[in-house]
């Protein structure tokens, strides 16, 4: 006997609350015979993925009364994106720049390092220009940093 365990989980971002997500998840375990081919096993496996991915998709949508993006994530297979929390100027919020700063500050960054490596990574002459996609990906390195500091 043979078992499968698939597990699919996505995090979509809380709106009106920065540096927030709520994550949402579901996992299927099953099982198969043992003389199962190995590509009968892909496909059970594809099979449950798409099915998991399609229930957790369901379930935000139900919740938020919106359906979700797609954006690719496996070379045959998609999955939704949540929709953004986004200024309509297409910059960073105050509050995101505020954070950056403070956390650059943790691990010894000033703002000339900080604009530098938004210029090299996120192609934006400095933090106050950076999307708030950016922004958020460039604290999470920041506070990637701040924890192997600590």
């Amino acid at each position: 006997m043979l078992k499968l365990h698939a597990n699919f989980g996505l995090k979509t971002p809380i709106v009106g609350q920065d540096y927030s997500s709520q994550n949402y998840g579901a996992s299927i375990e099953i099982e198969l015979p043992s003389e199962t081919s190995s590509e009968a096993i892909k496909q059970q496996l594809k099979d449950a993925y798409e099915m998991l991915r399609d229930t957790v998709e369901d379930e935000i949508e139900a919740q938020n009364n919106q359906p979700i993006q797609t954006v690719q994530t496996l070379p045959q297979q998609s999955k939704k994106e949540p929709a953004t929390n986004s200024n309509s100027n297409g910059k960073a919020s105050p509050k995101q720049v505020k954070f950056i700063l403070d956390l650059a500050g943790r691990v010894d960054k000033d703002l000339t390092i900080l604009n530098q490596e938004v210029s090299t990574r996120y192609r934006a002459s400095n933090i106050q220009e950076l999307t708030p996609h950016d922004a958020s990906s460039y604290i999470d390195e920041l506070k990637n940093l701040t924890d192997k500091a600590a």
